[in-house]
């Protein structure tokens, strides 16, 4: 597979070599000397990346028939090129000996059920007659067919009776249970009411206590925490005074909540106060406050008069700047720290309140529900446990009956898989039935046909093939260097070795998320769906490529990669402005590793110097190596190091 990127320009990018301007000159011939910078402009242009893939053509649809049973070709009714319609029959075996098989399964299963429902139901009345005849007779009969008789009335296991005989005895001990729960809810001043009652009151003054003990811990809680978050918040404030004092002292400055927030040199920055510039020894000041800065220019004067040999250091003012903002930072999270122990102490406190509480009303509760006799409702309830418990008994009791009556599960469940392997057989019997049968599953043409009339053929064989010519798609390889880049829905375009001529359009339909690796080379499996009005006249397995579009934006203003360069983390360019450069930083959007899109920094003609390759400048432009392959632009974008 091979893959590259393109670059259309609609917009010529016009990179005109002038003077560099580090040189004054450029030798007097009018060309640039090699190594020197080069100045282009900027401009706006449009930016295409594509992504190739290579691949074959295949049909969307093919289906590949066998019969599914081995038999003679009865029926042939197409042949290579046909076409044909959903539904249509385009071959049959011969069926007599399939649906011979297809009674006989059918029989089968009739009476593997009819053998089910005699395991199931096992007497009729003359049965039943017959074995109470035999039963007298072997009641007079000797040990051995005494023997026989008890096995023939107890042909369950042991195990199943003493179960039921278990759920007996729970039953009886449940309706006891009911019945004295009964008598108790009529006859609540018996000493096991008296003891629920002495109980009850016992607990009511417990939970007392521990309300009591609650509310106390609240009130306690409540008034430590309140002198420690007074102690850490006026800390917090001196703090901050401090922090707006050292600004004020020196610059005059007069900050709000939000600049209190921000960290000293990103504020400095917001504020474009540059304390070198400020506080030069060779820098003029004027006495009179200037509106459109930040600082006081009076403030600045007087620092800068008292000691006009040596002004304070701007070193100096911003260590004391950073000291007293740490110490601000410190008490904020000293008091954020504090306010969350608190708020989780009280309520804490709270919660253990609301619980004693609750469980004092709850055993309040209780015990007036005790206190206040016989409840009409508890009767009721206990008589209706007593009338459910007397019907377990009776529904035990009915258990225990057909236990020792039933029928011999060891037959039913022997019938009952010989149901289901009939069913099984009938099933398979009516799917090689109707598999003999071969029918279009869609309108299309015969791409293959590999039996005759007559012919003997076996199960697996392959017999006809149908594709549909009207859905094309190509199958192709990215590689995976490209595959981050490729989406589902993307537009391509696609060529043919067999049709130079010709050009198709599609999209991308699916994307495999599973590599595929061959000899170190990893790879991904994509499939590009091809409009349907250019699929006349191709074939499946044609050779083709495709250029996948990834990326297009029009009317950008681009520069060259090699006009980029960093300040940590910052981007930035070289800018010719009237005969002088000037840094100018700059937020980048997509690149292709030749032109970078500038979101913001630069307007369209602006002079940008850009470095040579072969320059060996203290500042490093972006594209030698600052920025890893494959690393992403700030503001967008991505490009490759190749």
């Amino acid at each position: 597979m091979s893959h590259k990127y393109e670059v259309f320009l609609l917009l010529v990018l016009s990179i005109v070599p002038v003077v560099a301007l580090a040189c004054g000159g450029d030798g007097g011939d009018g060309s640039t000397r090699e190594g020197e910078p080069q100045v282009v402009e900027a401009k706006k242009g449009d930016l295409s990346i594509t992504v190739w893939a290579s691949g074959n053509l295949r049909f969307g649809e093919t289906a590949t028939f066998t019969f599914g049973s081995s038999g003679r070709v009865e029926e042939l009714n197409v042949s290579v090129g046909d076409s044909v319609d959903k539904g249509q029959v385009l071959a049959r075996l011969d069926l007599s000996a399939l649906e011979a098989s297809v009674t006989q399964a059918a029989a089968n299963l009739k009476n593997a059920e009819d053998a089910l429902q005699n395991a199931l139901d096992p007497y009729s009345e003359g049965d039943i007659a017959k074995i109470r005849a035999a039963v007298a007779s072997a009641e007079a009969s000797l040990g051995s067919a005494q023997k026989a008789l008890e096995e023939a009335l107890h042909p369950n296991s042991e195990g199943d009776i003493a179960k039921a005989r278990a759920a007996v005895a729970s039953a009886e001990v449940s309706v006891s249970d009911a019945e004295q729960a009964l008598e108790d809810a009529r006859n609540p001043s018996s000493k096991e009411a008296l003891r629920e009652i002495e109980n009850a009151r016992a607990l009511v003054r417990n939970a007392r206590v521990a309300a009591d003990n609650a509310q106390r811990d609240l009130s306690l809680a409540e008034a430590d925490w309140s002198d420690a978050l007074k102690d850490v918040t006026g800390k917090r404030d001196d703090a901050r005074d401090e922090y707006e004092g050292v600004l004020q002292r020196y610059l005059g400055l007069k900050l709000t909540e939000a600049q209190l927030s921000m960290e000293p040199a990103a504020l400095l920055a917001e504020l474009g106060i540059d304390l070198a510039s400020i506080f030069d020894p060779m820098s003029v000041v004027s006495f009179e406050d200037d509106p459109s800065t930040p600082w006081s220019e009076p403030i600045v004067f007087a620092w800068k008069r008292l000691s006009p040999s040596s002004p304070p250091s701007p070193d100096k003012i911003m260590d004391q700047v950073d000291a007293a903002w740490e110490s601000l930072v410190l008490a904020r999270e000293k008091l954020g720290s504090i306010e969350t122990q608190a708020a989780k102490a009280i309520s804490n406190s709270e919660n253990s309140l609301a619980k004693a509480q609750e469980a004092l009303a709850q055993a309040e509760d209780d015990l007036a529900d005790l206190l206040d006799g016989p409840d009409t409702d508890t009767v009721k309830a206990r008589e209706s446990q007593l009338a459910g418990a007397q019907a377990s008994l009776l529904k035990a009791r009915e258990d225990l009956e057909g236990v020792l009556d039933g029928p011999d599960e060891t037959e039913v469940l022997q019938k009952q898989s010989q149901v289901e392997s009939a069913q099984a057989s009938l099933d398979s019997a009516r799917e090689k039935l109707e598999r003999a049968t071969i029918v279009a599953p869609f309108d299309g043409i015969v791409g293959a046909v590999n039996v005759e009339e007559g012919q003997e053929v076996g199960a697996s064989a392959q017999a006809l093939t149908v594709v549909n010519p009207a859905t094309i798609e190509m199958q192709a390889l990215v590689d995976e260097i490209d595959i981050a880049q490729v989406q589902v829905g993307q537009a391509a375009l696609i060529t043919l070795d067999a049709l130079l001529a010709l050009s198709l359009r599609g999209e991308v339909a699916s994307i495999s998320p599973v590599a595929r690796v061959q000899q170190g080379v990893v790879s991904y499996d994509l499939t590009i769906s091809v409009d349907p009005r250019f699929s006349r006249g191709l074939k499946e397995g044609m050779t083709a490529l495709a250029d996948i579009q990834v990326l297009q934006k029009q009317g950008v203003l681009l520069v060259p990669v090699r006009a980029l360069k960093r300040q940590e983390k910052q981007l930035y360019v070289d800018v010719v402005v009237d005969g002088k450069t000037e840094a100018r930083n700059v937020t980048t959007g997509s690149s292709d590793g030749r032109f970078v899109e500038i979101v913001e920094g630069l307007n369209e003609g602006d002079q940008v110097l850009v470095e040579a390759a072969s320059s060996s400048s203290g500042t490093q432009p972006i594209f030698q190596g600052q920025f890893p392959i494959g690393e992403r632009l700030p503001g967008g974008g991505m490009f490759r190091g190749r």
